[in-house]
């Protein structure tokens, strides 16, 4: 792609195709043995517990003997790309007005489509309601 016995300098043929001059000369650096082995055994770790993130996986490689904290854990985790499998919060679960602003805040801030979920299924709730006399009459 590049080469540097061309009349063009490096530096103007990086220009010309719209990469940096550094991502050039850039040389990825291998794996180590001990990283691989890590990850091998996070693999490993991941297919049988689908649901473990880096904390628990952290946990049950200091277990098996491994020197890794949990930073690294996840780092791994990330360049193989492997996240945890866990059930998401669907805009049923944001139902309940006294406690959807602390438990999910974090979800309402990330979307405001969220914001509009949470006051459609909040008025539901409290429209569709049956008064307590006739919760009274059906008993």
């Amino acid at each position: 792609m590049i080469d540097p016995s061309e009349k063009l300098s490096v530096s103007r043929q990086a220009i010309v195709l719209g990469i940096s001059r550094g991502s050039i000369y850039y040389q990825p650096r291998p794996v180590s043995v001990p990283n691989l082995k890590l990850m091998h055994r996070i693999d490993k770790l991941h297919m049988e517990f689908p649901f473990a993130g880096s904390r628990m996986l952290q946990g049950l490689l200091v277990q098996e003997g491994f020197k890794v904290g949990r930073l690294h854990a996840a780092t791994l985790m990330k360049r193989m790309g492997i996240e945890a499998l866990y059930r998401e919060c669907h805009e049923l679960c944001v139902s309940g007005l006294a406690h959807a602003g602390f438990r999910y805040g974090h979800a309402l801030k990330r979307s405001s489509n969220m914001i509009a979920k949470w006051l459609r299924a909040a008025n539901h709730s409290r429209t569709f309601r049956p008064p307590f006399s006739k919760l009274r009459i059906a008993r």
